[in-house]
């Protein structure tokens, strides 16, 4: 059995629709084998990769950012730089627990510190539904 060392679980909870909260409780799914690559979760899902939405760390000069894109896109380092106008550097692996929140394997856009700006990859946008991991 897959344990992850951290797991996090979202929800909303709001006065004016507490029902809403149940349901997307209710949608929340708990995977007991691994799910750290995209076609491990694809697989455990019994869903296509390319709707597994991933999330990659990277450093543009003094912000960490997370851009969370489809399970089949690449990153493009030229769009990057176009964006953010620098280049598009990876953390090192023994930096991304302190300066994102989670362990390397466990990134995800919930829960994280507060200087971390997170990114959707227009990737996601032919989807009407992605998953996308808790940690």
């Amino acid at each position: 059995m897959y344990e992850s060392s951290k797991r996090c679980f979202f929800a909303i909870f709001t006065r004016e629709s507490p029902s809403a909260a149940l349901e997307l409780a209710k949608r929340i799914k708990i995977l007991t084998e691994s799910s750290a690559r995209v076609g491990e979760a694809a697989q455990a899902l019994e869903c296509l990769p390319e709707s597994i939405a991933k999330t990659i760390s990277l450093v543009l000069e003094d912000k960490n950012v997370l851009v969370v894109m489809a399970g089949d896109a690449k990153a493009d380092n030229k769009k990057y730089k176009t964006y953010f106008g620098k280049r598009a550097k990876m953390f090192p692996k023994e930096l991304v627990e302190d300066l994102i929140g989670h362990l390397p394997d466990d990134v995800c856009p919930f829960a994280i510190n507060s200087n971390v700006d997170v990114y959707l990859d227009r990737s996601l946008k032919r989807f009407d539904f992605v998953y996308l991991a808790g940690g």
